[in-house]
C-alpha cells in the first residue's frame, strides 16, 4: 500500500515539473511582455 502511495506521490510531482527530470524537460517558449499594470504601481 506505502509502495503504491510513493509511486502516485512520484508522479504527481513530476506532473507539476517538481523532479529534477521534469524540468530539464520544462522551457520557456517566449520573452515575458512587458507588465501592463507597471504604470499603477508607481502611482501607489
Amino acid at each position: 500500500m506505502r509502495h503504491e502511495v510513493l509511486r502516485h506521490a512520484q508522479s504527481l510531482l513530476a506532473e507539476f515539473g517538481l523532479t529534477p527530470s521534469a524540468r530539464s524537460r520544462v522551457s520557456a517558449g517566449k520573452k515575458a511582455e512587458a507588465n501592463p499594470f507597471a504604470v499603477l504601481e508607481d502611482a501607489i
